[in-house]
């Protein structure tokens, strides 16, 4: 994949300590790592622990099925036929449909990155497989960056956990008639749910996500035009709360993908991009202490937290040089 065998790391003692502050105080645990994409100088925080990636893990889904095309194994122009009523009623994309739809395969993957469409996901995923996709990520030396389930089975999973057939019964349920130790039973077996422990769900870790988004951006993940045209639909997330919001130059350029789920994890992957060529890979995964709260405060602080990882890289006066690598 061609990354820097002896990554810089600039000092960063008390940037950590502010770090850990920042997210104690927004009420979460982050996992951070930010490479410099060219010189490979980089800021860690619990870069290597294994994190649940949520819709993180459509990036490498989209690479694998940009990957397929490059190959002639698909053709992007394909048409399908989507059923809506089949998806899980997410709050976005394909699921908020009536009708069935006809779309085309690479207009899937747009609406999978774009806007997180799970129903596009599962369709997409199913065409290129799970297995490919783990295969394309292994290949790339990302051993702990795997994909377990698709969305619709993600949420099902959660729903039986939870005592419910499925995730439709789990969603109907009238939540606001149920009392604050109900519900608090129900959120303590969503924490423990098999979706949401990072040594069984879809995972990863923040440094090899970096690591991937490099190879994107390097085009060393797959055939440049594969590669372009993954940077091209991140580059038109509709999110904008999260890391973006770390840089408020609109000079600034940032192509991403969120992942949100189980209440627990709020995360975002992507590329930061300057005028002056400047490129940095930034993978922020959090796990809220309170399921389903302050989750304004948590995204606020991955975009602070952003600005400050990158800034510090940037400003570094090992930024240029070949300093070793430190634990």
């Amino acid at each position: 994949m061609g990354s820097p065998s002896r990554p810089r790391r600039v000092g960063r003692s008390t940037l950590e300590q502010r770090l850990a502050e920042l997210f104690g105080a927004a009420g979460c645990d982050a996992f951070l790592h930010v490479l410099d994409v060219d010189a490979g100088g980089e800021v860690a925080f619990d870069a290597d622990a294994i994190v649940v990636s949520a819709s993180v893990f459509k990036v490498s889904v989209a690479l694998e099925f940009f990957r397929q095309v490059a190959a002639g194994e698909l053709d992007a122009t394909e048409r399908v036929r989507v059923d809506p009523q089949k998806s899980l009623g997410a709050p976005a994309g394909l699921s908020l449909f009536r009708d069935e739809v006809e779309v085309s395969l690479r207009d899937l993957a747009a609406s999978m990155l774009t806007v997180s469409d799970a129903l596009a996901t599962d369709v997409l995923l199913q065409r290129v497989t799970v297995e490919r996709v783990n295969e394309l990520t292994r290949s790339l030396g990302l051993a702990q960056t795997v994909v377990v389930d698709d969305i619709l089975s993600m949420f099902d999973s959660l729903a039986r956990e939870c005592g419910f057939a499925g995730w439709a019964e789990f969603a109907n349920h009238p939540w606001n008639e149920i009392d604050e130790a109900g519900i608090a039973h129900a959120l303590e077996l969503m924490r423990a749910a098999r979706t949401c422990d990072p040594a069984r769900a879809n995972r990863t870790t923040p440094r090899e996500t970096t690591g991937l988004l490099r190879a994107i951006w390097r085009d060393e993940a797959a055939p440049p035009e594969a590669c372009a045209a993954v940077r091209a639909l991140m580059a038109k997330q509709l999110q904008r709360q999260r890391i973006a919001r770390g840089f408020s130059d609109s000079n600034v350029r940032f192509s991403g993908k969120t992942g949100t789920f189980g209440g627990t994890y709020r995360n975002e992957a992507g590329v930061v991009e300057f005028p002056d060529g400047g490129r940095y890979a930034v993978a922020i995964f959090t796990r809220a202490h309170a399921l389903y709260e302050r989750q304004r405060e948590i995204d606020d602080a991955i975009g602070t937290a952003a600005g400050l990882a990158v800034h510090e890289l940037r400003a570094s006066p090992l930024a240029g040089e070949d300093a070793p690598a430190q634990g």
